[in-house]
């Protein structure tokens, strides 16, 4: 039993753990905590049964549609709740986040309340569970939990690449391998510098790429 719990206990972590890295991307973006966070992504999940269970379309097909539809609830929210507010001080906008969370509250409960206390989606992956002794392991756990994996390590390696070590450095050699003939100026590449990620907020800033940097980098090519 106690292998299973486990391995359970690692699949929901993995889902608090992309929960998390969303507030912390938007954290890092914003200064602001967003606390309607955790009710966007329930409606992610509702929007993935409703595509997916009520209107029966394809897995693949519904998680598209889902994140698209959440995509485009953040992107109206921002502009209509947030964005007004963005000279205000940072209590309006933790208010505005904290009333929106209770509006898709209110408003999941209005539109899939009646659905039961237990809405089943099927699993990816509707093979039997691996027996391995005392262990016993459900497919679409370890599916959810390599997908999980996959997120944050795309993620990591996306926040933390430097100027050689990161895809820019990739793609730029590529170009110049490849494309050369074609360039009218030299390939610049704005990236942090190859260390370590700092952990104090102005050592961070400094290390991170920002509009300042990119508008420098753009006036040098313009400049050639």
């Amino acid at each position: 039993m106690l292998p299973y719990l486990v391995v359970s206990g690692l699949t929901t972590g993995s889902l608090y753990a992309l929960v998390a890295m969303g507030l912390v991307v938007v954290y890092k973006a914003t200064t602001v905590v967003n606390f309607a966070h955790g009710e966007l992504f329930m409606i992610g999940g509702f929007l993935a049964y409703t595509f997916h269970v009520l209107l029966k379309l394809g897995y693949l097909v519904s998680l598209v549609l889902a994140v698209a539809a959440a995509l485009a609830l953040g992107l109206v929210t921002e502009r209509l709740a947030y964005r007004p507010l963005m000279r205000a001080p940072a209590i309006s906008v933790v208010l505005a986040a904290v009333g929106f969370s209770f509006v898709l509250k209110g408003a999941a409960r209005q539109i899939w309340g009646g659905l039961g206390d237990y809405m089943p989606f099927p699993p990816v992956v509707a093979t039997p569970a691996i027996t391995m002794g005392s262990l016993i392991l459900v497919p679409q756990q370890l599916v959810v939990l390599a997908g999980a994996l996959v997120c944050m390590g795309l993620f990591t390696a996306f926040f933390t690449s430097t100027r050689t070590g990161g895809p820019g450095g990739e793609i730029a050699a590529l170009i110049a391998e490849r494309a050369f003939e074609y360039l009218d100026a030299p390939i610049v590449r704005v990236a942090p510098p190859d260390t370590p990620v700092p952990y104090s907020p102005p050592l961070e800033e400094f290390f991170l790429p920002n509009a300042e940097k990119v508008g420098r980098a753009v006036r040098a090519l313009y400049d050639y």
